[in-house]
């Protein structure tokens, strides 16, 4: 992780942020800005990038959110949230040698309601973009572009919407 005065409470914000989803029979799934951040895909732009904060809430749902129906799929695995019934489609790519990109999709059952606020427009970050394997400059300036550095309380405000 970078080196800032917010790195120290970062983990702690992001795990504070997963169990105020899940408080009173919510999860992340049913959060449009939670699944856009852990969706973000930096492919078209040339080298596959990740940021910390998708990184740790990928982490941290893998860890606090129970899943059910696992099961193998080309390229990952399938499961369903056991709270929400959404699908969610997990893989792990190794980028580069012993380096790997984290992947995750949610897919929202029908018929079961937002509880975050939408998200529109540009993608908004905490933390640099950064990648794995080799360097790929001008993938880099232009997802520097495509997805606005913000302050992490303001980031964090921006997540828990509702």
């Amino acid at each position: 992780m970078p080196k800032d005065p917010d790195v120290a409470r970062f983990p702690a914000a992001i795990e504070e942020l997963v169990r105020d989803y899940l408080r009173d029979g919510g999860c992340p799934c049913r959060f449009p800005r939670f699944r856009a951040t852990v969706e973000r895909e930096t492919d078209d732009l040339g080298a596959p990038m990740m940021t910390w904060e998708q990184y740790l809430l990928i982490t941290r749902f893998d860890s606090d959110v129970r899943l059910a129906s696992s099961r193998p799929v080309r390229g990952g695995r399938e499961s369903l949230c056991a709270v929400c019934g959404a699908t969610i489609r997990r893989r792990s790519e190794e980028t580069y040698r012993d380096q790997w990109t984290e992947h995750m999709r949610v897919l929202p059952r029908p018929g079961v309601s937002d509880l975050g606020a939408p998200s529109q427009g540009a993608l908004p970050r905490c933390w640099p973009l950064f990648t794995v394997g080799v360097k790929a400059p001008a993938a880099q300036v232009q997802a520097e572009i495509q997805y606005p550095h913000v302050p992490v309380d303001e980031w964090l405000a921006w997540m828990r919407a509702r």
